[in-house]
């Protein structure tokens, strides 16, 4: 490469110190410096690559999990119209008396006037202050009794059962219900129920419905599917009163059939449930 004077601009030879127009010294020529190649530069990686790979993991899991869990509801749901069916046949019911239209459609009944405050307060032998009307439902109401009579009437209850106990096992009563009935189990645990109450509960209800068939059918399923062949025998059916009667576990619940139309009666609370519950029934059933 020609080299050049700074001071004057001659022409020089190669390897001259001194210019040969001027004489001043001349500077060394510099090497070239390589060019170093520059790699491109890295694309970053978007950060919301990574999020969205998060995001969509987790709703896979939250899917999977929902199908699982639906899967499980299914299978649930499944085992428990198989038990209903089985005893639905068990009880010889028919289930479209589930679905089925009642006769007594459109007759809307007043609960309260089926039974009035007088003549429960007669049957039962104790003052009932009110009977007040909920929709089909008809609460009746005792005079509160005070914490020592409460007390006093679970001790009797109580007494009562150790008497009966001796004699109940002498004999073979003819069903488990008719062997708690003699027992007196069942009045005592009433008599307990009866005690937690301080006349803000109601001591018994009687309930109105359009569908008395579908009542009895449902009671039977019901407590055939939730407590087996056992609970099924303490269902106790009732000849004589309305179409058909049947009396429910530890005689808690009588639902009466007449005409289309169903009562039931609640008596968690009442001793002697089953006579009174009977009486009660005999008042209601022509009314229906």
């Amino acid at each position: 490469m020609p080299r050049f004077c700074v001071h004057c601009g001659a022409p020089q030879t190669e390897g001259a110190s001194f210019c040969q127009g001027c004489g001043k010294p001349l500077q060394p020529q510099a090497a070239p410096t390589p060019a170093v190649p520059t790699a491109p530069p890295t694309p970053a990686k978007p950060a919301s690559s990574s999020l969205l790979k998060f995001v969509l993991i987790a709703f896979a899991v939250i899917a999977l999990l929902g199908m699982i869990s639906v899967a499980g509801v299914i299978y649930a749901g499944y085992r428990i119209k198989n038990k209903v069916e089985q005893s639905a046949k068990d009880h010889g019911v028919n289930l479209r008396d589930l679905t089925s239209p009642s006769s007594a459609t459109g007759r809307h009944l007043d609960p309260c006037a089926l039974l009035t405050r007088e003549e429960a307060e007669q049957i039962l032998n104790t003052p009932i202050v009110r009977a007040d009307r909920a929709g089909d439902v008809c609460s009746y109401y005792a005079k509160p009794l005070s914490a020592e009579e409460r007390q006093a009437n679970v001790q009797k209850a109580f007494e009562e059962l150790q008497k009966k106990a001796p004699a109940a096992d002498s004999r073979r009563a003819e069903s488990p219900t008719e062997q708690v009935r003699e027992s007196g189990i069942g009045d005592l645990a009433r008599q307990i129920a009866g005690a937690a109450n301080d006349g803000s509960a109601p001591l018994f209800t009687v309930t109105y419905t359009e569908n008395g068939k579908q009542q009895i059918a449902a009671m039977k399923i019901a407590i055939g599917a939730v407590g087996g062949k056992l609970a099924s025998e303490s269902l106790e059916e009732l000849r004589g009163i309305g179409d058909q009667a049947l009396l429910g576990p530890m005689d808690s619940m009588l639902v009466v059939e007449k005409n289309g139309a169903g009562v039931s009666i609640d008596m968690r609370q009442l001793p002697k449930a089953k006579q009174l519950a009977i009486a009660m029934a005999r008042r209601i059933v022509p009314r229906m």
